[in-house]
């Protein structure tokens, strides 16, 4: 099966990078941006915390209810507005085909 395109904008910075089926999307946006994870997938921090259009929120696999109670500790971003936006931790989102040419917006600080 062809990889799977997932593009990245980190404040000025946009790349694309591809990733086999069932490839974590925090492992492709550390390959050339800033996404971290430092408990390496485990929700147990929200440094892999990414925001995608709403647009695209119906081709996304639900959180679980681990990932919500994580993202519900996160306070809400302005530059990407709830009503715009929702946000995700990149280490539970896996390539897949339907996402081909996802746009995955990466904050600037982990703070």
């Amino acid at each position: 099966m062809k990889d799977i395109l997932i593009r990245f904008i980190q404040d000025n910075k946009k790349w694309d990078a591809y990733g086999k089926v069932g490839r974590v999307l925090m492992g492709l946006a550390n390959e050339k941006g800033e996404v971290f994870g430092y408990c390496g997938g485990q929700l147990a921090c929200t440094t892999c915390r990414v925001y995608i259009h709403k647009k695209y929120e119906a081709l996304l696999e639900p959180p679980s209810e681990i990932e919500l109670d994580t993202l519900c500790e996160l306070p809400n971003n302005m530059k990407f507005p709830e009503r715009d936006y929702v946000k995700r931790m990149s280490c539970q989102l896996k390539c897949e085909p339907k996402l081909h040419g996802l746009t995955v917006h990466i904050p600037s600080t982990i703070c």
